[in-house]
């Protein structure tokens, strides 16, 4: 996709330069690309261009998920059963191929029009939090608000369900359980929770 972004000339070109300050040490040429978006954010030619360097970062993000390492899925119904005093005390453990990236917005646009050879879009104002993640042998992707970002990240830092509550509650005093609640349906629904757990203590 940033190949058809760029269109060939420019993509070559960024190819060329990025070939003669990397030496390759990787027999696949996967790994020996994977510093792309990075080389263009050091390059001064490259690092102005954000709608280009964010659409390569997106590419290597879906690559990312798609290699990492395999790990159990937990589903919802497994927490069937859980009292309701211990809710309070659970903590998510994630899959390995789930990542979040902050990006220009527009961002995931650009990347899907290019995939329906479709003319891109402008990138908008502003940023967009994208969460990347494999299940079924598949790449997946999708914007996450403001509200989720936050208990997503608070999440993969095992922060317990109150506490993510709490910080939740600072943003919109209304209904914090019930979003918390439904964050975490629809993280299993993505498949993308590997374990929960009920941590000691009051």
């Amino acid at each position: 996709m940033l190949r058809d972004y760029l269109g060939e000339d420019a993509f070559g070109r960024l190819a060329e330069n990025y070939i003669e300050s990397t030496s390759s040490r990787q027999a696949n040429a996967r790994w020996y690309g994977t510093r792309l978006p990075d080389f263009m954010l050091e390059m001064p030619s490259w690092s102005t261009n954000r709608s280009a360097i964010d659409l390569a970062r997106f590419e290597r993000a879906l690559s990312d998920a798609f290699d990492a390492a395999d790990a159990p899925r937990a589903v919802m119904e497994s927490l069937q059963g859980t009292r309701s005093e211990d809710w309070p005390r659970l903590t998510i453990e994630f899959h390995p191929s789930v990542t979040v990236l902050d990006l220009i917005s527009g961002t995931a646009g650009i990347y899907e029009a290019l995939a329906e050879g479709k003319e891109p879009p402008a990138i908008g104002e502003g940023r967009e939090a994208i969460v990347f993640w494999r299940n079924d042998g598949q790449s997946f992707y999708r914007p996450v608000a403001d509200d989720e970002l936050l208990a997503l990240k608070e999440a993969m830092q095992q922060r317990r369900f109150a506490e993510i509550c709490a910080l939740l509650a600072f943003q919109n005093a209304g209904g914090v359980t019930q979003r918390a609640a439904g964050f975490i349906s629809q993280w299993f629904a993505d498949g993308v929770i590997s374990r929960w757990s009920i941590e000691p203590g009051s």
